[in-house]
């Protein structure tokens, strides 16, 4: 089998994995498990490489050097020319803050390591995944990754002399490589979805296609498709990923790589282009993505609109870029590499430029940025109760301890504790997480929170305070009673909602009289530095502010909902706008332009340590 030889059903299978991808970004309630296009299209990446390099070295024509060579020039031509578009954007379209955001993701995905970066941008106080113009390259990075790795380990196979084992070997690593990636999946669900380790098992899955090439096994192709069918509409991102599910799949795509079917149907003008141009397809379209979002651009005609855009861009990008063939194109690739280096390294360390964009606003706006990027605290958790450290204590030798239950919105509180010396402070809190068994994220965060009674039978508290972003959870979340998914928004997960909360207020109640329940603080996109950023830059008053009312009316229904359980529960409340807010007006800066916010939703260090209604 010739490793450049021209397969339709791969083409296909790109064809329905870009498209899944992109109709998933846009609009994710239309295709639940669009996502697991990306999985797609790492097992076709694991039965070309193997062909590649195994057909390579049967034959004595493989070159490890010309393999990587392939590799570069394949992938970063494209990658590179939609970087410098970014950069050119960047510069008229993004305030400082973002464009040095922009430098550093640019920067990391040029040298494929945008993988590692995302996984440790994600927690607590991670931006909105639509403000990361580059996010998608997480997945070129994990291929990369593979790339360098992979003729290495099939090399070293044959110069050991175990090549008479290398499908056992390949298939040992895949068995061990998705038992790790269920592991790191409970454990570490971040890293489970941005890495290698737990990725690797699924690039590997697609050599089990060239190790079975001369078999025929046509009757595996609909039970490919019916697989990567199911999986789109049956996966959904509240699952562990990659792990179990993530069988359906790569499992699919072997199928219909191993039946070779080339069926008159993949002929099809639109599969066939699609398919073609998938990789650009992917590069533009989640750039577009980000773009409407940030322009509130979310209507339906916008996402069809942004859709087709992402394809001419694909199109345009393929005939353009991939398509053309031309002398030296590793010099240029390598030069390519440089160029968009240096450049996303200067605007990253000139703070986005701005001593060139906007010279007059330099000390206003690096002093706002100081004020922001050293006040993002939250400490690794220092305390155990049962076996596992999984909370934080701020200890002052006192004899009486609050403790704090809820998400990020309660976290932003530790720097309260930390000046408020009386009482020492316990920390139980998940970002995005209720207190709640069976509700909210099934990676594993969330079962953290499922030990509220541990924590309490520990000691008498002499305060417990609760709260998070519930209104929030209220509407995007499930609730998982013995097996049976309900959403929280429904009627009857409303219904069921309400007497978990009854049963925790209970509980909480049984520790002390003393419990107080935060109700939402102001949140809006106001708040958030970055729009702040633009109010400087445009000269305008520092007087900025959320009308009070208009987070009391967004929240009205929350009100409704959550006072009723409260009263019944002889629960205190705590109205944070009572106290962040005066004459019906929520400032976001200080009256020197400093953010009151790290963010749109929480509250920058120095500003919580003036919070007084917590203690």
């Amino acid at each position: 089998m010739k490793a450049n030889k021209f397969r339709k059903d791969i083409n296909a299978l790109r064809m329905f994995a870009v498209i899944s991808v992109v109709i998933y970004h846009f609009k994710p309630g239309l295709l639940n498990g669009g996502f697991v296009g990306v999985d797609i299209f790492f097992v076709i990446s694991g039965f070309l490489m193997t062909s590649i390099i195994l057909g390579g070295m049967s034959n004595n024509t493989f070159s490890i050097g010309n393999f990587y060579s392939s590799r570069l020039t394949r992938i970063v031509p494209p990658l590179a020319i939609l970087c410098l578009v970014l950069i050119i954007f960047g510069w008229f379209y993004l305030a400082p803050f973002d464009y040095e955001q922009l430098g550093k993701h640019i920067r990391d995905s040029i040298t494929f390591i945008s993988n590692i970066t995302y996984n440790r941008e994600s927690g607590y106080f991670d931006s909105e995944s639509k403000s990361k113009w580059l996010l998608h390259t997480w997945s070129l990075s994990v291929e990369f990754q593979f790339y360098l790795l992979y003729p290495v380990l099939l090399l070293s196979i044959i110069k050991l002399k175990l090549e008479k084992y290398i499908k056992e070997i390949i298939l040992a690593l895949i068995v061990l490589g998705f038992l790790l990636s269920i592991y790191m999946a409970l454990k570490i669900p971040n890293s489970a979805y941005y890495t290698l380790p737990s990725r690797a098992w699924e690039l590997l899955i697609g050599s089990l296609a060239y190790f079975y090439k001369d078999k025929r096994f046509n009757f595996l192709n609909s039970i490919g498709w019916g697989l990567l069918i199911l999986s789109v509409l049956y996966v959904n991102d509240t699952m562990y990923w990659p792990s179990y599910f993530a069988i359906l799949p790569t499992i699919g795509t072997l199928f219909i790589l191993l039946s070779n079917k080339q069926s008159i149907i993949y002929d099809n003008i639109f599969i066939k282009n699609i398919g073609l141009w998938s990789y650009s397809i992917y590069l533009w379209h989640w750039p577009i993505v980000v773009y409407l979002y940030n322009e509130g651009l979310n209507g339906y005609l916008n996402i069809i609109l942004g859709i087709f855009a992402s394809i001419i861009m694909g199109a345009i990008s393929y005939f353009s870029i991939e398509k053309i063939k031309f002398n030296r194109r590793l010099i240029v690739t390598i030069t390519l590499i440089i160029i968009v280096y240096f450049l996303s390294v200067y605007i990253k360390s000139s703070n986005g430029l701005i001593n060139v964009r906007y010279p007059e606003k330099v000390s206003l706006i690096e002093r706002m940025k100081e004020a922001v990027d050293g006040n993002r605290v939250f400490p690794h958790d220092n305390y155990s109760i049962d076996t596992e450290t999984n909370l934080v204590m701020v200890d002052h030798n006192s004899n009486e301890t609050v403790l704090f239950i809820g998400d990020s919105f309660i976290q932003q509180y530790y720097p309260t504790a930390i000046v408020h010396n009386d009482v020492n402070s316990l920390f139980y809190t998940e970002g995005g997480c209720m207190p709640i068994p069976g509700v909210g994220d099934t990676k594993n965060k969330c079962k953290k929170m499922n030990d509220i009674e541990t924590v309490l039978n520990d000691r008498k508290f002499s305060k417990i305070i609760i709260g998070g972003n519930w209104p929030s959870y209220l509407n995007k979340y499930n609730v998982n009673v013995d097996g049976n998914i309900f959403p929280l928004k429904s009627d009857v997960g409303r219904k069921i909602i309400t007497d978990k909360i009854n049963i925790l207020l209970t509980q909480l109640k049984n520790n002390t009289d003393d419990v107080y329940f935060i109700l939402p603080h102001p949140t809006n996109y106001r708040f958030s530095p970055n729009y702040i950023e633009t109010i400087i830059i445009n000269g305008e008053s520092n007087e900025q502010y959320v009308d009070k009312d208009t987070i009391e009316n967004s929240n009205e229904w929350y009100y409704n909902f959550i006072n009723p359980i409260l009263t019944s529960n002889e629960i205190n409340k705590i109205n944070p706008l009572n106290y962040l807010c005066s004459d019906g007006k929520c400032k976001t800066i200080s009256n020197d332009y400093l953010p009151y916010y790290s963010d749109c939703c929480h509250m920058n260090s120095w500003y919580s340590k003036k919070i007084k209604y917590i203690f």
